[in-house]
């Protein structure tokens, strides 16, 4: 396309020199001279000596370089637009560092705009929900239409960009206008194409779709009836991303775009508001071009009841996009868990619902199964909702155990507890009463579940200290003394869906004082878990040195830490006797010494405090 003098100045060279050759005997046939849409009849708004660009373009015809070499000109393309095409404008090649695209119809006034997927959905439905990651609210006016075309393309947008129209109201001439900002000059090009169109079927052959022409769209039809449920899968995807989306026969989202890349994508099962004309419509970001196939389905999602502690159900989920919902009635406080196992779908998520929809707890688990651990008790009284939601293209089945935890109390320095996990998901909720400042570690033995997380919790449900075992067993080892005085709470998950028993062995430390160059002290460990703390009294500048002697343990961390709880020396030994390195004591104050064996070893050691 060539950058032309205003139109009817070309116009009157056209005819002027034709004359000429007529008056000089020459005579020809002109089938057609070289004309424009809307020729000598620009919209009022642009100013035809402000034109270094005027040209023309044609709808699914070849793209068009456009440029603009001088500061303070514009550019103007006119096309021929039938009424009711959906027009696409791609930009592609942007060198012309910012501009602004407006588009005028026949009778010179602005078209607007089509919004994109997202930004028609939340301009309809609501306000932008929070950022995770900011909780910045956007304001929803960021999402209001606007009453026209009227969009900046930057060079900045490496990949292109697109704008789409509405609907176009009338057959005419269409005029697109260019406006550089500030004094910025450069060249871009643009593709005017209309959307895509066909039809699919629910449970028909998949669709494949090409779109090869940049900032192009695809809609694809389906007649839906009310109360239907339907469910779309995008396979086979060369398009670099974008998203898709299923609106009412209204124009209006049926429900929040989904985005898709090379990965294809799924729209989970949306049940049909009324009956009429759907439509699915793929918007490709940027100018991004490529294939993707469409498969529709009839989804309806799997419903049923769980009971807490009562048999399992195998929900089993046959095309993509379709889901299961169990529902279940609880009271508040409650404390609930989920166990999933023979787990077919390669990913899923699983959600637990609250009795208003919003959600509860959720988590993604893969063909080894795994559980839903809520952090918090059911918080109030109703019906709540566990949802299987496969991840992309997913479909299979899963078994589902629906738990309360097994529950009961543990007495420092008392009786030994054998707690019993025989149902997958199932985990265990016991409590004690400290007083602050104590020192507390558990012993875990004779453990029969393949892995483990043991936390001990505080009365808001914080965890204080955690570790994981396994069938060798171990100690939960909390690093600080309880903060106050109160009910804590043991809570043993098992990794994954695994079942058995475990015993717990809730113990205060063994605990005394020590004096420098005193006679060893034997100190006795009796309780699986347990641990020892001995301080003693040090002078500043003063060397002293650990020695560990008569060692009855397989493995054993003697550890000594100054006043400030900061570690200065320490050991991990099997042998019958050994020593820490010897240290120089900073400050007159009193020192610790800590025992801790190995996984819940019991046994003895005698210490003693060398000074020089």
């Amino acid at each position: 396309m060539r950058s032309l003098c205003p139109w009817v100045q070309c116009r009157g060279a056209v005819v002027a020199a034709s004359l000429a050759l007529v008056s000089a005997g020459i005579t020809f046939s002109v089938a057609a001279e070289i004309t424009y849409a809307a020729e000598g009849s620009l919209p009022p708004a642009i100013v035809a000596a402000d034109l270094e660009y005027n040209g023309r373009v044609v709808v699914g015809g070849d793209p068009v370089t456009v440029k603009i070499a001088t500061p303070n000109k514009n550019g103007a393309m006119t096309f021929q637009g039938t009424a009711g095409q959906r027009i696409n404008l791609g930009f592609s090649s942007v060198s012309l560092t910012q501009f602004q695209v407006s588009v005028y119809g026949p009778d010179g006034s602005l078209i607007a705009r089509q919004p994109t997927a997202v930004k028609n959905y939340y301009a309809t439905m609501g306000t932008r929900p929070l950022s995770s990651q900011t909780q910045v609210q956007t304001s929803a006016t960021a999402y209001q239409f606007t009453a026209d075309s009227g969009a900046t393309i930057s060079s900045s947008e490496m990949n292109g960009s697109s704008i789409d129209l509405v609907e176009l109201p009338a057959t005419g001439a269409y005029t697109i206008f260019f406006d550089p900002l500030s004094t910025y000059t450069g060249s871009f090009t643009i593709t005017v194409s209309h959307e895509l169109e066909g039809a699919i079927v629910p449970q028909g052959s998949a669709v494949p779709v090409t779109i090869s022409r940049a900032g192009q769209n695809a809609r694809y039809t389906f007649s839906g009836n009310s109360g239907q449920a339907v469910s779309l899968q995008l396979s086979d995807v060369t398009i670099r991303s974008g998203y898709v989306s299923i609106l009412k026969p209204d124009g209006s989202p049926l429900g929040q775009p989904t985005s898709f890349a090379h990965a294809g994508a799924v729209v989970d099962a949306q049940v049909l508001p009324t009956s009429g004309t759907y439509v699915v419509l793929i918007d490709p970001e940027l100018s991004y071009t490529g294939n993707v196939k469409l498969a529709l389905y009839n989804a309806p999602d799997l419903l049923g009841n769980i009971m807490i502690d009562q048999m399992t159900v195998t929900p089993t989920l046959t095309v993509p996009g379709q889901r299961a919902l169990y529902t279940f009635n609880a009271s508040a406080g409650q404390w609930v868990n989920l166990g999933l196992t023979g787990v077919s779908i390669a990913s899923s998520t699983l959600s637990l619902l609250k009795p208003d929809g919003s959600k509860l707890a959720s988590t993604t688990i893969g063909s080894s199964g795994g559980s839903l651990d809520p952090a918090m008790a059911l918080p109030e009284t109703g019906a709540y909702t566990i949802v299987v939601d496969p991840v992309g293209n997913n479909t299979g089945s899963m078994t589902l155990a629906l738990s309360s935890p097994v529950t009961g109390t543990l007495a420092l320095d008392g009786a030994p507890v054998t707690l019993s996990l025989n149902k997958p998901g199932k985990t265990a909720r016991y409590t004690f009463n400290g007083n602050a400042g104590q020192w507390v570690s558990l012993g875990l033995t004779a453990v029969g579940l393949t892995s483990s997380s043991i936390s001990l919790l505080d009365q808001s449900g914080t965890s204080l200290a955690s570790t994981t075992v396994g069938t060798a067993g171990g100690a939960l080892e909390i690093s600080n003394p309880l903060p106050t005085t109160g009910a804590y709470t043991v809570l043993v998950r098992p990794g994954g869906p695994y079942t058995g028993n475990m015993t717990l062995t809730l113990s205060t430390e063994v605990s005394d004082s020590l004096k420098i160059n005193a006679a060893p002290r034997p100190i006795m460990i009796s309780r699986a878990g347990q641990s020892g703390r001995y301080t003693f009294s040090g002078t500043a500048n003063q060397q002293i040195t650990i020695k560990a002697t008569n060692n009855k343990f397989d493995s054993v961390a003697v550890n000594l830490y100054t006043p400030s709880g900061v570690l200065q020396a320490g050991a991990t030994s099997s042998a019958s006797n050994f020593n820490l390195n010897t240290v120089t004591l900073a400050t007159t104050d009193t020192y610790t010494i800590t025992i801790n064996p190995a996984l819940a070893e019991t046994g003895s050691i005698q210490l003693q405090v060398v000074g020089q």
